[in-house]
């Protein structure tokens, strides 16, 4: 590529690929989400064009900067749940030994990162029908889903 035109390969990859993005993002959080996602890949994107003399897969770079921005989301998540207070989530006492929060902990992280999130939300206050617009669902199955949740805490 000896005319390496940074402006018009952005504007053909965000065409190309913004929607294949926002699915991407979409297996894992809700739609508000995912749009800010996608747009936060394209704004890494935008960054990486301006340094490089060349790029050889667009695609294979669009899809390498959003596993990373995906991975960035899922540890700014479970960094948010460390440090909400252990009694502070739904209908959990507040533990009486260490080795009981411990366990909760262990037992939160190895639920789905959808999941995850959900828990995060409804310890923020978020209400169920606030829950289910940030999810694309409707209140009731955003309350069905965090039932399920605290089931598996158990």
């Amino acid at each position: 590529m000896n005319d390496f035109n940074s402006a018009e390969l952005f504007a053909e990859a965000y065409d190309s690929y913004h929607k294949k993005i926002f699915r991407f993002f979409r297996r894992d959080f809700g739609i508000e989400d995912s749009e800010d996602l996608a747009q936060q890949t394209f704004m890494r994107l935008w960054a990486y064009l301006g340094r490089v003399d060349s790029v050889s897969s667009c695609g294979a770079l669009i899809y390498s900067i959003a596993k990373s921005v995906r991975a960035d989301r899922f540890r700014q998540t479970l960094r948010t749940l460390e440090t909400i207070p252990l009694y502070d989530l739904p209908e959990q006492s507040a533990p009486g030994d260490p080795f009981a929060a411990a366990e909760l902990r262990a037992q939160i992280a190895l639920l789905e990162p959808r999941e995850r999130e959900l828990l995060l939300l409804c310890a923020g206050g978020a209400s169920s029908s606030e829950i289910g617009k940030a999810f694309g669902i409707s209140a009731s199955a955003a309350r069905s889903r965090l039932q399920k949740i605290r089931k598996k805490l158990k």
